[in-house]
C-alpha cells in the first residue's frame, strides 16, 4: 500500500506551481516579430463638404478661412512639425463643383484655398524635417450634371458621363502634381459611396433628413471594378502613372467584405492587378447598426492572396468624442484590419458649419466664430500615437493579460525611428458607464433636480429642465482618489434669492458607473435627524451642515481649491448599496453669493482611480532605455514623465487609469 500511495502522490507533487501575482499585469512586445509594415499616420484637411450652392454659401469647415496667419501656421506646425503630431501622410477632397458643364473648364481654385494652402505648407513642413508627404485624394462626388437628376447629390452616374467623370478626376491630380507640386500618391473613387441608402434617387434636396450628410453618389461593386480599370489607363495617359487607384472609401472595413466589393475586385484579374492601394473608412461607435459595424481584414485578406504587395489605409475613422475610446479604434484597425495607415475624419473643424452637427464628435483643434481654436484632447491622444508609429516601421506582436488595455508595438524596421509601444489603460471594463449626482433642492416645497454626470457632461446636461441646462455651469476632473464634480447653480432657478431663505434643504444621490445607473443605487447624506433631505444653513457657520457665503468666486473647473475647505461639507457614507463590490464615499462643499449656489463633490471611488501595474517584457530590441510619454484623465497632454530602464528583460510601470502611454527608444 506504501509504494502504491508514493506513486499516486509523486506526479500531482510535481504539478504543483506557483500562481501568478495578479498585482502585476504581465504583457509582452516582440519587436522581432514584425505583423506587417506601417506607412504611418495622417490628417484630413475638409474644406467644402456639405454646401448645395457654393455661391450662396462659401463653406470651410476646416476653418481656416477665418483664422490668423499666426494661428494657421501654428496648427500646421502642430501637426508636421517634428514637435507636433508629425504627420506624413494627407487627405485631399475632390468636391463637385470643379465643373460646371459638359466640356466646360475646370476651376480646381476657388472651392479648395485653404485645403491647398495647409497641404503645400504641411508639404514644406515635413520636407524640411528630412521626410517626405503622401497624399491621396478622393472623389467627394461628380458635378451636378454627371448624376440622372442633374442635381448635387444625386444618386446614379448617368451613364454617357462616365468618360467625363474620370477626366474630372484625372485634371484634379494633373493639377495638384503638376501645377501645385503636391505628392500626390493615390486616387481614391469615392468617399461612403457604397451607402446607397444615404443618397436618394432624388438627391435629398427637400427632404430634411438628408440634408446634413455630405456628397457623393451610389458606387455599386460593378461600377467600382469598371472605373479601377478605366482610371489607371487615364492616369497614364495622362502621364500620371506615378498615381495609384484605390476602390474608393467604404463606411468600415466590413462592409467592404459584406456588400461584395472585395470579391467582385478579386474576381477581375485585370482589375486587382491595377490597384495601387485597398482603402475604407472605418466607422464604428460600439453598436452593430445599419451605420456601424466592426472591423475586420476579411476583404483585404482575399485581395492580398492574390496580390501579397498591396497594402490597406483606413482614411477616415471617428475621433470618439476625443475620448480613449478613440486609441482602442485606432488599435482595432492595426490589429484586427491589419491596416498599414490611418486617417481620421476632419482634424480640425469649426463646429457650426457642418448642419445637424457632426455624427462623429471630437477633433484635434476646434475653431470658433470670433476666430480663435483651441487644442483638443483629441490631439493628445492622437500625438501619443503618431510620435511612435512613424512611416518605414513595422507593427511588432503584442500580449497582454488584461483585455481591458491596448497595447501596440511599432518596431524600427531598420529606420532611423527607434523601437517604440503604447500601453492604453482603459481601467476597468464598466469605466465607459457614468458616475452621476443627482442633487435635490427643496425651497418652500418645490422640488428642483440638477443631474451632473462625471465623464459624460452633455448626457448629464439633457437629463436637466432647459431652465437648468441654461444656467448651470459644471466641470469635472479625476483625482488621486477618485474624481470631483463642480458646479454653479443660479438662484433664479430656485426661484428665491438667498437673503430669503434661512435654510435650504438638499439630498444627494450619488451614483458609481461599476454598478447600473437605472436602478436606484447611490448614497444618501447622514443627516442629525435621520431623515432623507438635509437642512443646510446659508451663512450660520455654527450650524453642522451649512453653506458659506463667499465673495470670492470659484473657478468651476473641477478642482478644489483652498477657497473650498473654508465652505461647509457634508459627510457622504456609502448606504443604499447592499450589493456594492467597492466603499464609496466623499463629501459635499456648499458655497454662495447673490447669483449662484457653488456645490463641490470630492468623492472617493476606487472603480475611477485604479493605477495597473506592468511588467512588460520586450523582446527583439537593442534599446534599454526609453523616454515615457502620458496623456491622461486628470489634465495631463502628453507630458514627459521620464526615463524608464529595461531590467531582466521587463520594463516595470505602474499606469493610471484612463491613460496612454508611449514609450520611445533612446539612442
Amino acid at each position: 500500500m506504501r509504494i502504491i500511495l508514493f506513486l499516486i502522490l509523486m506526479p500531482l507533487s510535481l504539478t504543483i506551481k506557483a500562481q501568478p501575482d495578479f498585482q502585476v499585469l504581465h504583457a509582452k512586445v516582440d519587436f522581432s516579430d514584425i505583423l506587417h509594415p506601417w506607412d504611418g499616420f495622417g490628417v484630413n484637411y475638409v474644406e467644402t463638404s456639405q454646401t448645395i450652392d457654393y455661391d450662396e454659401y462659401a463653406q470651410d469647415y476646416g476653418g481656416f478661412n477665418i483664422l490668423s496667419i499666426q494661428d494657421r501656421n501654428e496648427i500646421i506646425e502642430r501637426v508636421f512639425g517634428e514637435d507636433g503630431l508629425k504627420v506624413n501622410i494627407l487627405k485631399m477632397f475632390l468636391d463637385p463643383f470643379h465643373q460646371d458643364k459638359p466640356g466646360g473648364i475646370y476651376d480646381h481654385k476657388t472651392t479648395t484655398e485653404s485645403m491647398r494652402y495647409f497641404a503645400r505648407r504641411g508639404n514644406e513642413t515635413v520636407n524640411a524635417r528630412g521626410s517626405q508627404l503622401q497624399i491621396i485624394t478622393t472623389l467627394y462626388g461628380p458635378p451636378p450634371y454627371m448624376n440622372t437628376i442633374g442635381k448635387i447629390r444625386g444618386r446614379d452616374l448617368y451613364s454617357v458621363y462616365k468618360s467625363d467623370l474620370a477626366d474630372y478626376m484625372v485634371d484634379w491630380v494633373r493639377f495638384l502634381r503638376k501645377e501645385e507640386q503636391l505628392p500626390v500618391k493615390y486616387l481614391s473613387l469615392h468617399n461612403e459611396g457604397e451607402d446607397w441608402g444615404r443618397m436618394p434617387v432624388d438627391g435629398g434636396l427637400e427632404n430634411n433628413t438628408h440634408r446634413h450628410l455630405d456628397y457623393n453618389m451610389y458606387w455599386s461593386p460593378e461600377l467600382v471594378v469598371d472605373f479601377l480599370k478605366l482610371m489607371s489607363e487615364r492616369l497614364e495617359n495622362a502621364g500620371l502613372g506615378g498615381v495609384g487607384i484605390t476602390p474608393g472609401e467604404g463606411t468600415n472595413w466590413y462592409r467592404f467584405n459584406s456588400m461584395g466589393y472585395a470579391k467582385a475586385i478579386a474576381d477581375d484579374t485585370v482589375a486587382i492587378n491595377r490597384m495601387g492601394l485597398i482603402t475604407s473608412h472605418g466607422f464604428y461607435n460600439g453598436r452593430f447598426w445599419r451605420l456601424f459595424s466592426g472591423t475586420s481584414n476579411h476583404g483585404t485578406w482575399r485581395l492580398q492572396q492574390l496580390r501579397p504587395d498591396l497594402k490597406a489605409w483606413t482614411t477616415s475613422m471617428s475621433w470618439m468624442n476625443s475620448t480613449l475610446d478613440f486609441v482602442n479604434l485606432v488599435y482595432y484597425h492595426i490589429y484586427l484590419a491589419r491596416v498599414n495607415a490611418v486617417i481620421p475624419w476632419a482634424f480640425i473643424q469649426r463646429p457650426q458649419l457642418w448642419e445637424k452637427g457632426d455624427p462623429n464628435p471630437g477633433n484635434a483643434f476646434t475653431v470658433f466664430e470670433d476666430s480663435t481654436y483651441i487644442i483638443t484632447r483629441g490631439y493628445y491622444l492622437y500625438k501619443q500615437l503618431t510620435q511612435a508609429g512613424q512611416p518605414g516601421m513595422a507593427v511588432s506582436y503584442t500580449e497582454c493579460m488584461d483585455p481591458s488595455v491596448y497595447l501596440f508595438g511599432f518596431s524600427s524596421n531598420e529606420t532611423r525611428n527607434p523601437d517604440a509601444f503604447i500601453i492604453a489603460n482603459n481601467g476597468y471594463s464598466f469605466v465607459g458607464q457614468v458616475d452621476a449626482i443627482e442633487v435635490n433642492l427643496d425651497v418652500d416645497g418645490i422640488r428642483k433636480t440638477v443631474f451632473l454626470n462625471h465623464k459624460d457632461h452633455i448626457a448629464g446636461n439633457l437629463r436637466n429642465s432647459p431652465e437648468i441646462r441654461e444656467g448651470m455651469r459644471f466641470s469635472s476632473e479625476i483625482t488621486d482618489k477618485g474624481y470631483t464634480m463642480e458646479a454653479a447653480i443660479p438662484w433664479k432657478v430656485l426661484g428665491r434669492l438667498p437673503d430669503a431663505i434661512d435654510t435650504l434643504k438638499m439630498d444627494f444621490q450619488i451614483v458609481s458607473g461599476a454598478e447600473d445607473l437605472e436602478n436606484v443605487v447611490g448614497w444618501l447624506p447622514q443627516s442629525r435627524d435621520n431623515k432623507e433631505l438635509v437642512q443646510v444653513y446659508l451663512g450660520n457657520e455654527s450650524e453642522d451642515h451649512h453653506a458659506l457665503k463667499t465673495s470670492v468666486l470659484p473657478q468651476i473647473d473641477g478642482k478644489k481649491e483652498k477657497l473650498w475647505d473654508k465652505a461647509g461639507s457634508l459627510r457622504v457614507n456609502y448606504q443604499r448599496l447592499q450589493a456594492a463590490r467597492f466603499e464609496l464615499n466623499g463629501l459635499i462643499y456648499l458655497m454662495y453669493d447673490n447669483e449662484n449656489l457653488y456645490l463641490l463633490a470630492e468623492v472617493a471611488d476606487e472603480t475611477n482611480l485604479k493605477h495597473k501595474r506592468f511588467a512588460v517584457g520586450l523582446e527583439g530590441t537593442t534599446y534599454k532605455v526609453f523616454d515615457a510619454y502620458r496623456t491622461s484623465y486628470n489634465g495631463e497632454e502628453y507630458k514627459f514623465i521620464g526615463q524608464f530602464k529595461k531590467e531582466n528583460g521587463l520594463v516595470q510601470y505602474d499606469s493610471p487609469t484612463h491613460s496612454v502611454t508611449t514609450f520611445i527608444g533612446v539612442k
